[in-house]
């Protein structure tokens, strides 16, 4: 299986209810990039952990560069992953914005510079996971 959404043949399943649904909720779910936000979470604790250090400074230049590093690794990785012919621009378009709902969700650089609030960031959640799963990459997708 692709870790990639893959646009679906209209001949190949009759369409139905469940069908479209099941689909969907695997939109939403390949979208979000699951091992680029392990990394993200693994470095935040490690940081988290290191507070009683004094190396404040420092660890938030990590936090940024971590963010950044993550950011910008997303749609690398998802080119990596891709098959031959396989869509991959929607993937990582959405993907990227995914990241970054879900590392404000996780606090980390957000929450270092007093920009996370956590009901906004439950709310962006929310609202992504509605919206990215009507995204379905066409056969030109490349």
């Amino acid at each position: 299986m692709s870790r990639l959404v893959s646009p679906k043949s209209r001949t190949a399943n009759p369409p139905g209810k469940s069908s479209a649904l099941s689909e969907y909720a695997e939109r939403v779910t390949k979208y979000i990039p699951a091992e680029i936000l392990a990394a993200y979470l693994s470095i935040n604790g490690i940081l988290a952990a290191v507070t009683d250090a004094g190396e404040t400074p420092l660890r938030n230049a990590v936090y940024v560069a971590s963010f950044a590093l993550c950011l910008v690794f997303t749609p690398v990785y998802f080119g990596l992953v891709a098959h031959k012919n396989e869509p991959k621009m929607l993937q990582r378009i959405v993907s990227t914005i995914a990241f970054v709902v879900w590392a404000y969700n996780l606090g980390g650089v957000f929450s270092v510079y007093g920009l996370f609030i956590p009901w906004l960031g439950s709310i962006f959640l929310i609202v992504f996971s509605l919206v990215s799963g009507a995204f379905a990459p066409g056969p030109a997708d490349r």
